[in-house]
């Protein structure tokens, strides 16, 4: 499959296929790269021969001889759709560049030397002021005679390295969105923010499942149909089994802790074995140590609290429909029938003078006495000392 993805920056990549009998089925044998300076193309067949010593224009591969990857960073021939074609230019513009920035290096800061001579001058006098001026560079030291100059300008201090690390960036970027269609990634030095991270990452991960996916395609028809049309015919093709690819992302386990640990609050059951599954926390081993937490949360006990609250709600009701009152009817029917605040009010007064009170001070003395013993008991359970 190594060989196979070469065809990302070629654009086209053949592995020649060997198949062996083995006295049940036809099987791969072995798989050869087939290097790209032997394939010949005919655009008008779309097809790839190999060429040869014996037949330099080429040559026809078998039904299943080899399996052919393309890839298609671009329209047009397929032997012009690699990735390679695309950067290219960044390459060369990037190596030139370094190139350069090595010779300016070499000679940065140093001062330039001038030699001057008469015009009168021979051809052997020029020739020892200029090997004067060389060996000035080296070992500060040098002979010329009385006639001739040597002067030493300053070097200029300018911006001149900075061109040549500008232009390497700029190749390095422009070269790292070429191939992996971003540049947060793979530039140490590019920032952003964590959002903007996440959608570098997302790009990357959407090119390595489209490489997965045009491989796995790839290897179907190039091998896998093959495997069936040479050991069960060429009329179950379709049968073919397909190959899936599985691209793992990095998954954030802290925020799928804090959601998980969220949904347990809501009440949602989570299963175990998920759980370690997911996060990739192995079952404990009965022979070997096992780590726990330093301080175990301590679980919330109000069930009493709960249920005394429940009994002391209901108190009111329930004694209430043990034990009647005569003038309680009569009230509920006074306020049934008012017709408004003022109404209700002439007619509470008008029946306050014939209602016996005893009864409901009786009421709200157990009612009372209930509660207070509801709430003691509620107390005694959540501290435990009940059970």
């Amino acid at each position: 499959m190594l060989d196979l993805l070469s065809a990302i920056p070629q654009g086209v990549s053949l592995v020649a296929v060997a198949w062996e009998w083995d006295g049940l089925l036809w099987r791969p044998k072995a798989f050869r790269w087939v290097h790209p300076g032997s394939l010949v193309y005919r655009s008008e067949e779309d097809r790839f021969y190999l060429a040869s010593q014996e037949r330099p224009e080429g040559e026809a591969l078998p039904y299943g001889g080899a399996i052919e990857h393309r890839y298609r960073a671009r329209s047009g021939l397929p032997t012009r759709a690699g990735l390679m074609r695309s950067v290219a230019w960044l390459y060369l513009f990037k190596h030139y560049a370094l190139k350069d920035w090595v010779v300016f290096a070499e000679v940065y800061g140093q001062p330039y030397r001038i030699g001057k001579y008469d015009p009168a001058a021979g051809e052997e006098e020029r020739r020892r002021l200029e090997e004067a001026v060389r060996a000035l560079g080296a070992d500060a030291a040098g002979v010329i005679s009385k006639d001739t100059e040597i002067e030493i300008l300053e070097a200029a201090k300018g911006q001149g390295p900075d061109v040549y690390e500008r232009l390497i960036r700029l190749c390095n970027r422009e070269m790292a969105q070429a191939v992996l269609g971003q540049t947060l990634t793979s530039s140490e030095g590019d920032g952003g923010s964590y959002a903007l991270a996440k959608v570098h990452e997302r790009v990357r991960i959407d090119l390595l499942r489209a490489d997965a996916r045009a491989l796995a395609k790839t290897l179907r028809e190039g091998l896998l149909k093959p495997f069936v049309a040479f050991n069960f015919g060429p009329e179950l093709l379709d049968l073919a089994p397909f190959v899936v690819p599985e691209v793992e992302e990095e998954k954030d386990l802290e925020s799928r802790a804090r959601v998980l640990q969220t949904l347990l609050g809501m009440g949602l059951s989570i299963p175990e074995a998920w759980l370690r599954e997911e996060f990739g926390v192995p079952a404990p081993d009965s022979q070997g140590p096992v780590l726990t937490p330093l301080l175990a949360p301590q679980e919330r006990k109000e069930r009493g609290l709960v249920a005394g609250q429940a009994f002391v709600d209901g108190l009111g009701d329930r004694l209430l429909e043990k034990a009647p009152m005569p003038g309680l009817s009569a009230l509920l029917q006074a306020i049934g029938e008012a017709e408004g605040y003022e109404d209700l009010r002439r007619r509470l007064l008008a029946l306050f003078p014939g209602i016996s009170f005893a009864e409901l001070a009786q009421l709200l003395e157990a009612a009372l006495t209930l509660s207070e013993l509801a709430g003691r008991w509620a107390q005694r359970q959540d501290s435990g000392l009940d059970g």
